[in-house]
């Protein structure tokens, strides 16, 4: 099911079809690194984890992980979106690209994105997004779209210190996002504010 479109992208939830993806993303450096293994090492298992991770929480919660996949050619390009976490007072947004299509501006776009969703389609006024301090790429996005630190700390159960960054949306901004039959689409006027 299609979620949300921006200009080159396709947020969309995740399908079995996706698990070779899943493998490949999983065990990409980026991911290891900063987010840490998840026990999927086969196909068979990326599968289960599709259904029993990312589409269960969309299911349950309406909202989730997303498949980002590039609309000129339906290449899946990473993950998106957002995350209910027991060790963090709101929910937090979340992405990963695998490493062939960093560097291209789809991490912000599509965070972008999903920051514009969490407020108009879910009415949250604060999302919160959660990264290691020496992942300075990361760290360097939050801040681009308006993400601001309120602490480094060890998130419980973590070994590791985490950056909470956290997001708020301001009521009068203007709406970013059109409700399309294909779904939620950013706006034309939300283009030519960003410049």
């Amino acid at each position: 099911m299609k979620v949300l479109q921006t200009d080159r992208l396709t947020l969309r939830w995740f399908t079995a079809e996706d698990a070779p993806f899943i493998v490949e993303l999983l065990h990409s450096d980026g991911w290891q690194r900063f987010i840490g293994d998840r026990g999927v090492h086969s196909v068979a298992e990326a599968r289960d984890w599709i259904t029993h991770h990312l589409r269960a929480a969309c299911e349950r919660q309406g909202f989730g992980q997303w498949a980002v996949e590039r609309r000129a050619d339906g290449a899946l390009v990473g993950l998106c979106g957002l995350v209910r976490r027991d060790k963090l007072p709101a929910i937090d947004v979340g992405y990963a690209l695998l490493p062939r299509f960093e560097g291209a501006g789809y991490a912000r776009e599509a965070t972008a994105a999903t920051l514009a969703y969490s407020a108009e389609v879910l009415g949250l006024s604060t999302v919160l997004a959660i990264t290691r301090p020496d992942n300075e790429r990361s760290i360097r996005l939050l801040r681009s779209l308006g993400l601001h630190l309120e602490r480094c700390e060890p998130l419980a159960g973590d070994a590791h210190a985490s950056m909470v960054f956290a997001w708020h949306h301001t009521p009068s901004a203007p709406a970013q996002l059109v409700q399309t039959p294909q779904g939620w689409r950013i706006s034309a006027r939300a283009r030519e504010h960003r410049g």
